[in-house]
Formats: C-alpha cells, sequence, structure tokens
C-alpha cells in the first residue's frame, strides 16, 4: 500500500529539484494512533519472542490482526490512552515497535534507492496539539458534537472534521494541522505535497480549510497528490488489520 507514495512523492522531489527548487523530502510516519494500543494489547496476550526476532514485521502483523477482535476493543482504547499520557510501559513498548519497523524500513528504501531528508512522524507532534485545540478555540472555530470536539464544516460540503475524541484522545486531523503549521515555520515552503491515498482526500480537503478559517494563508500552497489502491486477486483492497497484505520484499 506505501509502495505507490513512495515512489510517487520521490519522484516528485526529484522532478521539483530538476527545476531548480530546493525540496525537504520527509517520511512521515503514523507512528501514533489507536493501532499502537491495539499493538500493545497483542504484544502483551500473543508475543512469540523468538520470532519477534526473527521476522519482526511479520509476527508484529500477526499481532496486530489478532488484536483487532472485538473482545480487546477497549483494552487497546485504554493503552493508547496511556501511551498519549506518557505511561512508561506503553512508551517502552512504542519505541520498539518503532525501531524494528525503521530497521526493516530501512532495507527496502535501500532496495528502492530512495533516501530522506528528514524522518518524522505523528509522536513528534503529541505535546503540540495542546496548541492547535487553544488555537480553534480562540478563533471560536471548536464546537462539541456528542463530547467529541469538531470544527463543523458542513457549510463548504465538507462534513465535520473530527478534533478531540469523547475520551480526549487525539486524531489524524489534530495531528497534520499541527504538523502543517510547524512545518511552515520550519521550512517557509511555497508549496507543501502531501503524496496520499485517494481515500483520504475528504481529510485533506478538511484539513487545509482548517488551516485557512484559522487565517494561514498559505494553507492554499498545501496539495494533496492522491493516486489509487493496488487491489487483491478478488479486485478488493488489501486489509492490514485482516491480514490481507503483501510484503514488498
Amino acid at each position: 500500500g506505501h509502495l505507490r507514495s513512495t515512489i510517487i512523492g520521490n519522484s516528485l522531489a526529484e522532478i521539483y529539484k530538476k527545476l531548480g527548487y530546493k525540496t525537504i523530502k520527509i517520511n512521515y510516519l503514523g507512528d501514533w494512533g489507536t493501532q499502537f494500543g491495539k499493538l500493545i494489547v497483542g504484544y502483551n496476550h500473543f508475543v512469540n519472542d523468538n520470532e519477534m526476532a526473527k521476522n519482526p514485521i511479520q509476527h508484529m502483523l500477526e499481532l496486530y490482526v489478532k488484536a483487532n477482535a472485538e473482545e480487546y476493543e477497549q483494552e487497546a482504547r485504554d493503552w493508547f490512552k496511556k501511551l498519549e499520557q506518557g505511561d512508561k510501559e506503553a512508551i517502552k513498548l512504542w519505541k520498539k515497535f518503532k525501531e524494528l519497523s525503521l530497521k526493516e524500513f530501512d532495507k527496502l528504501y535501500k532496495l528502492l534507492g530512495i533516501k530522506f531528508d528528514v524522518i518524522s512522524g505523528e509522536s513528534f507532534y503529541n505535546n503540540l496539539m495542546s496548541d492547535t485545540i487553544k488555537e480553534l478555540k480562540k478563533k471560536k472555530l471548536l464546537e462539541e458534537s456528542e463530547k467529541a470536539m469538531i470544527v463543523n464544516l458542513e457549510k463548504y460540503n465538507l462534513g465535520v472534521c473530527l478534533i478531540q475524541k469523547s475520551d480526549q484522545a487525539s486524531l489524524y486531523a489534530t495531528r497534520d494541522v499541527t504538523a502543517a503549521i510547524d512545518r511552515h515555520k520550519k521550512y517557509k515552503f511555497s508549496r507543501m505535497i502531501y503524496e496520499v491515498g485517494a481515500e483520504q482526500k475528504l481529510h485533506f480537503q478538511q484539513i487545509f480549510k482548517v488551516l485557512s478559517l484559522l487565517g494561514y494563508k498559505w494553507a492554499e500552497n498545501c496539495v494533496h497528490v492522491d493516486h489509487g489502491l493496488y487491489l487483491d486477486k478478488d479486485g478488493k483492497k488489501f486489509a492490514t488489520r485482516k491480514g490481507k497484505t503483501i510484503f514488498m520484499e
């Protein structure tokens, strides 16, 4: 699933570089979110240390698939909440999963001949999100809906953008708005290109709209370059959480 964004994103960066732009390639990792709660639950219940040492990515996938059972749903949410609150045990496991993954990813990037200027992840923005929420409140953009906090974008035909869950946990949108603000401060970009699958189209339209409503003029220089999906033989998409995936190597 990530092969396309890696190859297209890299190609775009190389083309812009050739055109004389200074380009910064960021590998932005999905290293935060409820899926880590699930992985911790899977690890606590089912880990096999030998497998973990031998085939870390495959084994983590197995643990993740097992933990996706409905009976572990609440336990996974609780673990992610602990992670957001800086619980030592949760952080230790999260670091372990991340380091093992990065080691494996690097092998593939070498194979593809792709180098990144910056490796960053959603976790980096965990402590900056409260500023975003304050800013949204100050601009009177936040509303409460079913105990969750949202930005209502109905009048722009963009639905509602969920900013904070009812249990105070953050979401992709919270992190993406925060990341965009931070990147503009750091890089003063003339254009920021997100190479992400087409199923995230609405998500990015919402993000760019929220940034614009916050008064950031540069929001119009944010672009989502999307791509379609590789489908399985049955014409359906691959689903990691069901264990339906093909390993790139």
